[in-house]
């Protein structure tokens, strides 16, 4: 009786063992654009030039409004650059020393334990030196 229930546990494990054939994926559309789109060339916006009205032509109401557009961005181009600009403003430049009355380098703290980890101090430029020795390093020090 052994035999003949092999045999069914062989044809069944063969026929699982079929390779399976995955349809092939198809692309579904999205709303979202292909990043493609954003490199295309589009093509230059068209400048249109009107001629001046005469002293006697009434001039359209349109170009009333485009003229007072481009005076509003005239009149907000100086308040942009004052932001932009107390944004990205220049570093500061770093003080003079006390001894020497010369600019003192900037320098961070490089001990990881300490609580000022990471902070910047100026001290003097000169290097080390004997502290009787004039041409040497002062003692200035400031955060």
């Amino acid at each position: 009786t052994n035999p003949p229930t092999e045999e069914v546990i062989e044809t069944s494990m063969v026929t699982q063992r079929k390779p399976i054939v995955k349809p092939p994926l198809k692309k579904v559309k999205s709303d979202q654009s292909s990043l493609f789109q954003h490199f295309k060339r589009t093509s230059q916006p068209k400048i249109v030039v009107s001629p001046r009205p005469c002293a006697s032509d009434n001039p359209p109401a349109k170009n009333t409004e485009v003229i007072n557009l481009s005076n509003d961005e005239i009149a907000e181009k100086p308040k942009k650059t004052a932001t932009w600009n107390q944004i990205f403003r220049p570093p500061t430049p770093p003080p003079f020393c006390s001894g020497h009355k010369e600019r003192c380098v900037i320098r961070q703290v490089k001990d990881t334990s300490s609580n000022n980890w990471g902070r910047y101090f100026y001290v003097c430029s000169r290097a080390n030196g004997a502290s009787n020795n004039p041409q040497a390093r002062c003692d200035h020090f400031s955060w």
